[in-house]
């Protein structure tokens, strides 16, 4: 019974200094958490939704501060006023670019703000404890650092856009070379020719890539990640693609930049939304949007969202 006694003891001691010590050890969140922060089909849209739990995380387009809104829209609260973008939430911390300031981070409810690096970073992806991003301040080239700020490294030479990570590769797009797709292992190694089709908006989604064909006026078409069995999708100049759930959304610029979707097979193409709209992004249940589509000019400002059945379509933020 002593004996019994003695082990139960040395247990509950083990377990309490375990917790202990995991607190003295990452009192900032500095212990790696797996996943992704976010959808490559949303950072590809500038990255301006996430979710954790009940909230939603939201960039007003802008002046491009960031809110939190509970999924049934209510209780919109500020965050912050920096300007964000590539917004990825992983545990218990939303990491963001902040204009041309750097990489930050910052707790769920806003505090902590914290710099990482210096760099501005496009296309930035949150991936099992590493950011991989473009970096703007250096040629476009692909780097990594950790999530707790450590470990920058410069991963290839070429000038890229957007950066896909999947498993232990990114793909992007070399747009020194004619837009071809390349992709290159996580820690820098294997540098790998994909496709010399010249793509604009990329997804990688369960083993295909879905991508817009600059040489084709941007039709949307998918190939397999190893480049082969090619096909093409629609006939609609298509741009701000994001798959999701077996659908591609994106706005049609052949039809004033109404949002549309189709099929990951190119079937039951048809208008989703009656509004032109840019900035898709899409979190669970809901497809969200910047009412209108204006390249050269100011952002509406109007936030929308609407059910992937098309009920519910509603403002969200506007200012």
């Amino acid at each position: 019974m002593r004996k019994k006694l003695i082990i139960i003891i040395v247990a509950v001691v083990l377990i309490i200094g375990a917790g202990v010590t995991l607190f003295l050890v990452d009192p900032w969140g500095f212990r790696v958490v797996m996943g992704h922060g976010n959808t490559a089909g949303n950072i590809s849209n500038l990255g301006n939704i996430a979710q954790s739990g009940d909230w939603i995380y939201v960039v007003r387009l802008g002046s491009f501060p960031l809110y939190k809104v509970r999924t049934n829209g209510e209780d919109l609260q500020l965050l912050n006023s920096d300007r964000h973008s590539y917004i990825n939430v992983v545990g218990n911390w939303i990491y963001y670019n902040n204009s041309t300031y750097g990489i930050y981070k910052m707790r769920l409810n806003g505090t902590g703000r914290k710099e990482l690096c210096e760099d501005t970073a496009m296309g930035m992806i949150v991936a099992d404890g590493w950011i991989y991003y473009i970096n703007y301040n250096e040629n476009w080239n692909l780097y990594k650092i950790r999530t707790n700020g450590s470990g920058r490294l410069k991963l290839n030479d070429d000038n890229c856009g957007r950066p896909n990570v999947v498993g232990d590769w990114v793909y992007y797009v070399n747009n020194e070379e004619n837009y071809s797709l390349y992709k290159i292992r996580t820690d820098g190694a294997d540098r790998t020719l994909v496709s010399t089709e010249e793509m604009g908006y990329t997804n990688i989604v369960e083993g295909w890539i879905y991508y817009t064909s600059v040489s084709d006026d941007f039709r949307l078409y998918k190939m397999r990640v190893d480049g082969t069995e090619q096909q093409k999708l629609n006939d609609d100049e298509s741009f701000g693609l994001n798959v999701d759930d077996g659908w591609i959304y994106y706005s049609n610029a052949s039809d004033d930049y109404r949002i549309y979707r189709i099929r990951i097979d190119g079937t039951e193409r048809e208008l989703f939304v009656d509004n032109p709209g840019s900035a898709i992004n899409i979190v669970e249940d809901y497809i969200y949007y910047e009412y209108g589509y204006n390249p050269t000019g100011a952002p509406s400002n109007e936030l929308y969202r609407v059910r992937k059945d098309g009920t519910e379509h509603e403002l969200v933020i506007y200012e």
